[in-house]
């Protein structure tokens, strides 16, 4: 006789099964990783502001190192530029290319897309209410 399945093994398998899932690979790279720089700084730049890699840091809650060295090498891919001050040659902002901007913008497409396709799949108001499920418990874990 099978035991039954506890919430905790259900909350496993599920975090497994996302974590080697098409959704972990075209939606969460979105959120992590030099895309999400790239994300943040469209973000920035979606305001009007200026954006410093600071701002970049405390957005995404990672290191000051981890950023910089992110921008390098989006800036070695030539999806971002730096701009130095004259007038303090320590303080550099930085802001998306074209091809930062295409690659962003791609991203977006596909989020878009997978969220129509489940919204399409599981009902609209459905799918809306497994949303705000899911909210509602990142908010209790805060």
């Amino acid at each position: 006789m099978n035991s039954p399945v506890t919430s905790t093994d259900l909350l496993h398998t599920i975090i497994r099964t996302l974590n080697g899932s098409n959704f972990a690979a075209t939606v969460g790279d979105f959120y992590r990783g030099e895309v999400a720089v790239l994300n943040v700084i469209h973000l920035f730049e979606d305001q009007h502001k200026e954006v410093f890699p600071s701002m970049i840091s405390s957005f995404l809650h990672i290191s000051r190192p981890t950023v910089t060295s992110a921008l390098r090498t989006l800036e070695h891919k030539k999806l971002i530029k730096r701009r130095l001050f004259e007038e303090d040659r320590r303080m550099i902002s930085v802001s998306l290319t074209q091809g930062g901007k295409d690659v962003v913008k791609k991203k977006r497409e596909e989020i878009d897309s997978w969220s129509t396709s489940m919204a399409n799949h599981f009902g609209n108001e459905n799918f809306m209410s497994l949303l705000h499920s899911i909210k509602e418990l990142l908010e209790y874990m805060e």
